[in-house]
């Protein structure tokens, strides 16, 4: 059963600071993978009450295709990490992931959804490692699930699942920079109620 939860503004931009360090040490784990320096700006990280996440995404048809990576989050603090790219942002990030020249791709491929997930695992084991060393416990991923499909379709049935779990989401805008290639992202992490408060008490801020 969810509880009733009204953040102050201390703890708003507590767990602010939390996700900005955990998903910032995302762009040190793919420059390792790719072998090449990839920056990456997090312009903005949002903390919303979960009834606004269907909203988030207005800006773009109903039927526009978003690549979704999601993943259910085991320990003292479990919840759900979402993370979402625009059909576009997915086909750049495939070709540099392939070492495709830019802008070769119009479609997705088998392989190339293969290597999404296994990045967006990296990502994810970066960001989860990154907030076990700043608030000293565990993160245990689970396997992600892939999803290829209609805006409204991912948001729907990713909506069903946490709304029973969590009353906010925590929003990280991002940008990858690679030389020329700027593949942006969102990072949707769904803390479970009770996990707001092991974070308070992890990082000394009163519930």
């Amino acid at each position: 059963m969810k509880k009733n939860i009204v953040l102050t503004q201390m703890q708003l931009d507590a767990l602010s600071e939390t996700a900005s360090i955990g998903v910032s040490h995302s762009a040190t784990a793919l420059s390792k993978m790719l072998n090449k320096k990839i920056l990456i700006k997090v312009p903005q990280v949002s903390i919303l009450p979960l009834i606004e996440f269907p909203k988030l995404l207005e800006t773009q048809s109903k039927e526009d295709i978003l690549v979704g990576i999601y993943f259910r989050v085991l320990g003292k603090a479990s919840g759900r990490i979402l993370i979402t790219y625009s059909k576009d942002s997915a086909l750049a990030l495939a070709d540099v992931l392939m070492k495709r020249p830019k802008n070769f791709s119009r479609m997705l491929t088998a392989m190339d959804q293969s290597a999404l997930e296994e990045t967006g695992t990296i990502l994810t084991a970066a960001c989860l490692n990154a907030l076990a060393d700043f608030l000293e416990m565990t993160f245990i991923p689970s396997v992600p699930q892939f999803a290829f499909n209609h805006t409204e379709s991912l948001v729907q049935s990713i909506f069903d699942e946490v709304k029973q779990i969590s009353e906010y989401l925590v929003v990280v805008e991002s940008e990858f920079i690679e030389t020329d290639n700027k593949i942006k992202g969102k990072f949707f992490i769904f803390p479970d109620a009770n996990a707001l408060e092991v974070i308070w008490k992890s990082i000394g801020v009163k519930s």
